[in-house]
């Protein structure tokens, strides 16, 4: 594996049978981490526009377990990430070891997550909050990076990220 000076972002790395693609570094060693590949397709985001009990929570929790199963639970570390709209209004805070991506870091990411071989749109957390763009709608990712939004009762695909630590690269 790497050591901590040759994690740099684009990296990729396997975990078990689901490729990793490294996205950041903090100046503390956590490694900010996206599937490369959609760990789900076509799944509806939920009842409402809330991440939170939503089916692509379910999905992503899922994807959580497999990667505290991959580096122990001590090495896959909880973060709490603002949830803010489209437009930049609070909608709220997550914590867990694993969630989607906010609009925000698919805009600060954009030049890693772009992957013309997906096969589908992804979901974000984000909501939209301007009623005229879509009452009902959730930021999405089309292969080529572009960001959009479909109603939650629509289907895309999922690609969660969880922080690691970067311990588990020094083996």
């Amino acid at each position: 594996m790497k050591t901590k000076k040759e994690l740099k972002p684009g990296l990729t790395f396997d975990a078990d049978g689901v490729e990793m693609l490294l996205l950041d570094v903090s100046e503390d060693g956590q490694v900010l981490c996206i599937t490369k590949d959609l760990y789900a397709e076509r799944v509806v985001f939920g009842d409402s526009t809330e991440y939170e009990g939503s089916n692509v929570e379910k999905k992503v929790k899922e994807f959580e377990q497999h990667m505290i199963k991959c580096f122990g639970a001590e090495n896959v570390l909880e973060n709490t990430v603002e949830i803010l709209t489209v437009d930049g209004k609070k909608a709220g805070t997550y914590t867990g070891k694993s969630r989607l991506l906010t609009f925000d870091e698919a805009r600060k990411y954009t030049d890693l997550i772009e992957d013309e071989n997906l096969p589908d749109w992804w979901w974000l957390m984000s909501p939209w909050s301007i009623p005229r763009r879509r009452k009902w709608g959730v930021a999405c990712v089309c292969p080529s990076g572009f960001i959009d939004s479909n109603d939650y009762d629509y289907v895309n695909g999922v690609r969660p990220v969880c922080i690691l630590s970067s311990f588990i690269f020094n083996s």
